[in-house]
């Protein structure tokens, strides 16, 4: 039986590797992605950013002459340039300026005399440029009042410190190697979902319904092969190819971290990172991995299996790829989930949390083995269930 199964298994590996778009998109992207696309990525942001901040401002400015020097102080901001308006709406909605600002009159006699005013910024949410503007405007009136309040001290003979008795100061007592894990902790579980579906995906459908679409499967029936033993050697084709796309994955993402080359490389801590995990903890990932990938590879050859043509499997398999990509996202929220039982019993989500946990080093033993339990039982439930489905002659022949 062993011997049949492998021979299936190795003849779905040959037939996947000998299709070189397969092996790229498998093998040499996951390993590349991250280095090249979202350092790639990075960079063209970080010009944006960088011309964004030097790049000349349009600001419309109305009632300058209630405030003649704050007028000046204004006008010697050298990346906004004043345009006086008379009204506060449309012109930022016909995009003649970015941000308007509003000066009440009396300002100045108002200052003078002690008495609070204000100064009204107005801008829309709905352009990034018009949100910077009013932050700079912000900026600039944040100064004005500052230099004016200290003003009003040294003229009554009280020391400008009085403003600010002490400093606040906030220490971090993260270490430079737990602040690496924890970046990893929210990166790694995700990324490692999302590519071994990705895997998963492009195997199971290719070997299951691209079969039945290009007449092969029929053939494959007539070999003196039990339903069970063609049944694994197509599991383990989609199980071997959805852990090597995610270890692959994880791999090039570590590598970028490592190299600065993500807006994730630029947190404190990340310079001096590497893979600092315990051999313990990394077992037990790798046992949790099997049930995992099981669950995942048998859910994909099941729903794989019943479409009648590669285009509806795919269209399943998106479905699919949508509803595990929300549980795998918990990962990156600042969020602090426990493996409760609750919890735990969800698939995908109770893998998500328990890899975080061992890739920081914080982790329970009683939420890993609940996570272990509850995964294999998924894993048994959707493996029994791609085997009932394969049984099926109607479903395998499209009828």
């Amino acid at each position: 039986m062993m011997k049949r199964i492998r021979i299936v298994f190795k003849k779905e590996v040959r037939d996947l590797i000998r299709d070189r778009r397969t092996l790229y998109s498998l093998v040499v992207l996951p390993l590349l992605i991250y280095p090249i696309f979202i350092g790639g990525i990075q960079k063209v942001i970080s010009r944006i950013v960088m011309r964004e901040a030097t790049t000349v401002v349009d600001v419309g400015i109305v009632g300058k002459t209630h405030a003649p020097k704050l007028w000046g102080y204004l006008q010697a901001e050298p990346l906004l340039r004043w345009i006086e308006v008379e009204d506060t709406i449309a012109p930022i909605e016909d995009k003649e300026v970015e941000a308007i600002i509003k000066i009440p009159e009396g300002f100045e006699v108002q200052l003078d005399k002690g008495v609070t005013s204000e100064v009204k910024i107005f801008y829309t949410n709905t352009r990034f440029k018009s949100q910077a503007a009013a932050g700079r405007v912000k900026d600039v009136l944040d100064r004005y009042r500052k230099d004016y309040v200290n003003k009003v001290l040294q003229v009554k003979g009280v020391d400008t410190k009085v403003l600010e008795p002490f400093d606040i100061i906030k220490q971090d007592i993260t270490p430079k190697k737990r602040a690496g894990m924890f970046v990893l902790g929210m990166m790694v579980p995700y990324v490692f979902i999302i590519m071994m579906m990705v895997g998963a995906t492009h195997t199971a459908t290719d070997i299951t319904a691209g079969e039945k679409e290009r007449g092969t499967l029929e053939t494959i029936l007539t070999a003196p092969l039990t339903r069970t033993e063609l049944l694994l050697g197509k599991w383990l084709s989609v199980l071997v190819f959805a852990l090597v796309t995610g270890i692959l994955a994880v791999i090039g993402l570590v590598v970028a971290i490592k190299f600065r080359l993500t807006p994730m490389g630029n947190i404190p801590g990340t310079e001096q990172m590497g893979f600092y995990i315990s051999p313990g903890a990394a077992g037990l990932i790798l046992v949790l991995v099997v049930p995992l990938a099981t669950f995942l590879a048998s859910l994909l050859i099941t729903v794989s299996i019943i479409a009648k043509s590669y285009r509806e499997a795919q269209t399943y398999a998106s479905i699919i790829m949508m509803v595990v990509i929300f549980p795998a996202m918990v990962s990156m929220l600042p969020i602090d989930l426990t493996l409760r039982p609750k919890i735990a019993a969800i698939p995908i989500l109770n893998f998500v949390l328990a890899m975080k946990q061992l890739i920081m080093g914080e982790f329970e033993l009683h939420g890993i083995l609940m996570t272990f339990g509850f995964l294999c039982m998924w894993a048994m439930i959707m493996f029994i269930l791609a085997y009932n489905v394969f049984r099926r002659e109607e479903v395998l022949f499209r009828l």
